[in-house]
């Protein structure tokens, strides 16, 4: 609300037999000079400010409710995005009488000439948050699991799998961003596609080098204590045991010693895997809680 006094507007309530007078036109009537800083250049923009519900008092007080549109100076934080956060300040003052209007507010501060208005809002898209996060939730869960599909050559497709899922996704996140990009700031839903696609290349990289040497074939038997050790790490995990291949609990081959180093190298990327899962968790809460 915007008060102001007028002594034109006094009158004797005696005569006129009424204490106030509602105004539904201010065409005739004084007003104060209030305009936004870019005056000039407000037409173009379809910028305004004009006063409603007007009340005028037999003292010469009027009220009215000051309405405008003003195009504001916003900082944008995409820290969140798509929960972007915007900082707007525009100022009003009086280019006719700038030393006559003052503007004094509610909690009995000083007179100003320049009234700066500051506002936060922040967008809430859930609908927008989830289209952008589960795609990736799922192909991170696929990779975080990828070693109880099986085989080596399963995990690596379905690694290969999260990782197309992942691409599409980057995809969908590149067409929902703004066309002026994000300035200096990385928002955190980036950070978790770019932290997720890097965890699942690294670990379909691994299961790759780790096949490839599964594959060489050896004379050489490896240490007992090694075989016994992935003998008991296959068997407790259940997960990445190879097609034709027997564990022993007791820690002997039933085979050969091809088949040693293929348990041997399965227990390494089951014990790799939940590193890599453990890792890909702990990053994933140090984003979220940025």
């Amino acid at each position: 609300l915007s008060t102001w006094k007028d002594r034109r507007m006094k009158w004797d309530s005696n005569d006129w037999k009424t204490d106030t007078l509602n105004v539904k036109s201010y065409g005739r009537l004084w007003v104060p000079d209030i305009n936004s800083d870019k005056h000039q250049t407000s037409a173009q923009s379809g910028e305004y400010v004009q006063y409603q519900n007007i009340l005028a008092k037999n003292n010469g007080n009027l009220t009215a409710r000051l309405e405008y549109k003003i195009q504001a100076h916003c900082q944008i934080d995409y820290t969140n995005f798509p929960d972007d956060r915007k900082y707007c300040c525009f100022t009003l003052k009086s280019l006719i009488y700038p030393h006559y209007i003052k503007y004094f507010l509610s909690r009995g501060e000083r007179a100003a000439q320049v009234l700066e208005i500051c506002l936060a809002v922040q967008r809430k898209s859930m609908t927008l948050r989830i289209e952008l996060t589960i795609p990736m939730v799922v192909s991170s869960l696929l990779v975080v699991i990828a070693p109880f599909f099986g085989t080596l050559k399963d995990q690596i497709n379905v690694k290969l799998f999260a990782i197309l899922i992942q691409l599409l996704s980057f995809t969908n996140l590149a067409s929902k961003t703004p066309q002026v990009g994000f300035g200096s700031t990385i928002p955190n839903i980036y950070l978790f596609y770019v932290f997720t696609l890097a965890t699942t290349v690294i670990s379909l990289l691994i299961t790759l080098i780790i096949s490839a040497m599964s594959r060489i074939h050896r004379k050489l038997p490896p240490a007992h204590r090694y075989t016994l050790l992935a003998s008991v790490l296959n068997t407790n995990l259940c997960c990445g045991n190879e097609v034709g291949t027997v564990i022993a609990t007791d820690g002997t081959s039933t085979k050969d010693n091809q088949n040693d180093w293929l348990q041997i190298h399965i227990a390494i990327n089951n014990l790799i895997s939940f590193i890599i899962m453990v890792a890909y968790c702990f990053g994933i809460v140090i984003i979220l809680c940025q």
